[in-house]
């Protein structure tokens, strides 16, 4: 047996995409395969021609590490979505979502004659593919952690997104904020999101305060001009269970725990 024993180190923006076979009904696995092989079509060409690696590809996703700019990994996202709208069905394309973060991949292989496997070990891809999972709760086709915001230059000038809250990660003991990014987004999706910013920020902003009946309030505003978006309900809830005096667990205090 020949084992490879080169083994990279690197800081990488790390992407996974994901197709939700839940919202998609039962799937036999000829018909996830398929469902795989259609988005990868799409995925490896695009992030091969913007520089990026492709790592891992699983019913959970297909994961991708970008080495030299996590801005090839935003674009990545925003290239990927224009190819799926011109190949793919509204349908597919509403269980489609991306997640990105930054952090550290180690990437080797392992060989047995002519058989070669990448073998990529990163806690970050796990972070990814919750941020694919979340996207689908809360209506987003792209979220991104802080630790790859902090990696892109004027942000928030330069890309469309809203802070969306924070997470915990209890076997990292540590919390990440996420950003919901709608570039991507179908026009309508994208125009409700910008004129909704600020409240749905503002709001963001008293709950991580502790300031419930404040953040309730900015929340009550947004549904009335977008009465649909899941994460400002999601709030609601979780102040409702703060004002109404319950005690509150540390999950409470987290739009989600992973």
């Amino acid at each position: 047996m020949d084992n490879s024993s080169h083994i990279t180190k690197s800081l990488a923006a790390i992407m996974n995409i994901r197709y939700d076979f839940a919202r998609a009904g039962s799937s036999t696995g000829e018909i996830k395969i398929e469902a795989i092989r259609r988005i990868f079509k799409i995925v490896a060409p695009v992030v091969s021609r913007i520089g990026g690696k492709l790592t891992r590809i699983m019913e959970e996703g297909i994961s991708a590490v970008f080495e030299n700019s996590t801005e090839d990994a935003l674009h990545a996202a925003d290239e990927i979505f224009l190819a799926a709208s011109a190949s793919l069905s509204a349908e597919d394309i509403s269980r489609l979502s991306i997640g990105i973060h930054y952090g550290e991949v180690y990437m080797g292989s392992v060989k047995y004659r002519d058989f070669v496997a990448p073998i990529v070990i990163s806690e970050g891809v796990y972070t990814a593919w919750h941020l694919c999972d979340a996207a689908s709760r809360y209506d987003a086709r792209v979220l991104i952690s802080d630790k790859a915001v902090e990696r892109v230059r004027s942000f928030e000038n330069r890309f469309s997104s809203r802070k969306l809250g924070k997470v915990y990660l209890p076997s990292r003991k540590t919390e990440l904020m996420l950003y919901d990014l709608f570039d991507s987004d179908q026009t309508d999706h994208k125009y409700s999101k910008k004129r909704g910013k600020l409240v749905f920020e503002t709001g963001v902003d008293l709950f991580i305060e502790g300031k419930y009946l404040q953040s309730r309030n900015y929340f009550i505003e947004l549904l009335r001009f977008d009465r649909n978006d899941k994460a400002a309900k999601k709030y609601i809830f979780m102040c409702d269970k703060a004002i109404s005096g319950q005690q509150l667990s540390a999950g409470d205090k987290y739009l989600e725990i992973w």
